[in-house]
Parts: C-alpha cells; structure tokens; sequence
C-alpha cells in the first residue's frame, strides 16, 4: 500500500505505508467520511500492510497531486488508474471528470 500527501509547505512525498501510519490513516479516512461501519479502516490497512496491493491512499490536494500520483504509477508500469468513488459524491465525480477520467459504466461489487 502507498500512501502519499502534501500541504502548503511541503512538496509531495509519495511513499509505503508503516505500521506507524495505520492511526494517521484511519483519521484521514474518518475526516473524509470514508469509513463505514461495516468495514473497519483497521482491518483494510493490516490487510495492505500484510500483503502486496495496490491501494493507494492519499490526503486531497487537487490537481497537482494527481498529476504526481499518476506519474508516480506511470513510473511503476501501472496502465490504467481506477477510481472507486461514491455514487452520491457530485464534488468530487465532478473534479475527476474535469482531470479526464471518465465513467467506466461499471459498479464495484463486495462481500
């Protein structure tokens, strides 16, 4: 699992996940309305730091952030990006829409 972030003063920084990072995520997701209570935020990071995924996690910093995180997978062989965002999310369908990502006409399904 990778995570990445940036603010105001410092660059972009792209890197693994550690064990040490699990609370910090968890917040993250948690500010960001991403947990549910069905799927503990815990459990998904153990899983990801447990084994080889493909998960990225990252804090949202707009357009310049996708540009490194797409150069960032680009680097790594990575030729398509798929995004798994809320049906209800109009904000943030629309800014992907305005990045050139587009509608895959498919659902995610889950057990």
């Amino acid at each position: 699992m990778t995570v990445f972030g940036s603010d105001m003063l410092n660059p972009v920084q792209i890197r693994d996940l550690t064990s040490a990072d699990v609370s910090a995520a968890v917040a993250l997701w948690g500010r960001a309305g991403l947990t549910r209570p069905w799927n503990p935020p815990e459990v998904d990071l153990q899983h990801a730091l447990d084994g080889d995924t493909a998960t990225v996690l990252g804090t949202f910093d707009g357009e310049q952030l996708m540009g490194t995180a797409e150069s960032w997978l680009r680097e790594r062989g990575t030729v398509k990006v798929q995004l798994m965002i809320r049906a209800g999310n109009a904000a943030v369908l629309g800014f992907y829409d305005h990045l050139g990502f587009e509608d895959a006409d498919v659902q995610v399904r889950s057990k």
